[in-house]
C-alpha cells in the first residue's frame, strides 16, 4: 500500500510539473520610455502619445519638475498598436488630446525599449483641438460622396481651419483648402461644424484620419 501511494504522489508531482511546462508564457508589455527633467509649465498634466494616441500620462510639480513614462508595445497583441516600438517618435502635450485646447511641446524623442532622457519640455503657446466628430461615405451635396465633419468644441475662439491639414493612413499631413470646404462657414464658430469633402484623400493606403496642426496631430478616427 506504501508503495502505491508513493508512486501515485510521483505521477501526480510529474503531471503538474508537465502541465507548468506547457503552460502558454504570457507576455508583458515591453519596457516603457521614461523622460523627467523640468517643463516651463507648473502642477500641469502632460502627455506623451504617439501617431495622435496617448500612452503616457503625469502632472508636473509645481515648480515645474516631471517625468512621464510612455509604455511600450504589448508582445500578446498583434491586430493593434497599444504602446510604442523602436523608432517611433513620442511627442509631449498639455493635454489628454480629449479637451478643447492644449499646449504642445517643441521636443521629442525616439522611443527606445527600456529607454529614458532628460531634458526640459518647452511648450508653446495654445493650439485649439478640433475633433473629427463623424465620417461618411454617404452622399449629402452633389459630387461630394466621402467626407468628415469637424467640430470646434464649445469653449474655443473661431478657428480657420485651413491653418490645419489632414493626413490617411501612413501618410503626412495635406493643408486644408477653402475649396475642401463641402458645407460649414470657416473661420468655424465655437460650437460649430463644418463638412470636408475627403475625396481625393481616402484613396490612400490605411483606414486612419488624422486632424494636425502643424506636425502635431489634434484628433484622431
Amino acid at each position: 500500500m506504501k508503495t502505491q501511494i508513493m508512486k501515485g504522489a510521483s505521477i501526480l508531482t510529474a503531471t503538474l510539473l508537465l502541465s507548468w511546462l506547457m503552460a502558454p508564457v504570457i507576455a508583458a508589455p515591453t519596457l516603457g520610455f521614461d523622460r523627467y527633467g523640468t517643463a516651463n509649465v507648473n502642477s500641469t498634466l502632460i502627455a506623451s502619445w504617439i501617431d495622435g494616441v496617448q500612452y503616457g500620462t503625469n502632472t508636473t510639480l509645481a515648480a515645474g519638475g516631471y517625468e512621464i513614462n510612455t509604455v511600450g508595445q504589448d508582445t500578446d497583441i498583434t491586430t493593434y498598436k497599444t504602446g510604442g516600438v523602436d523608432t517611433d517618435t513620442i511627442r509631449y502635450s498639455t493635454t489628454d488630446l480629449k479637451g478643447a485646447s492644449g499646449r504642445f511641446a517643441t521636443e521629442t524623442n525616439s522611443f527606445l525599449v527600456g529607454g529614458e532622457s532628460s531634458g526640459a519640455l518647452t511648450y508653446g503657446s495654445t493650439v485649439y483641438l478640433l475633433k473629427i466628430s463623424a465620417v461618411a461615405t454617404a452622399s449629402a451635396w452633389p459630387a461630394v460622396t466621402q467626407w468628415i465633419r469637424i467640430y470646434n468644441p464649445v469653449g474655443n475662439p473661431n478657428v480657420d481651419v485651413t491653418t490645419y491639414g489632414i493626413g490617411v493612413g501612413t501618410l503626412g499631413s495635406t493643408a486644408i483648402a477653402g475649396g475642401d470646404i463641402a458645407s460649414g462657414t470657416n473661420p468655424l464658430v465655437a460650437g460649430q461644424e463644418l463638412y470636408i469633402n475627403m475625396g481625393s484623400r481616402l484613396s490612400t493606403t490605411g483606414n486612419a484620419i488624422k486632424l494636425y496642426f502643424g506636425s502635431n496631430i489634434v484628433d484622431r478616427v
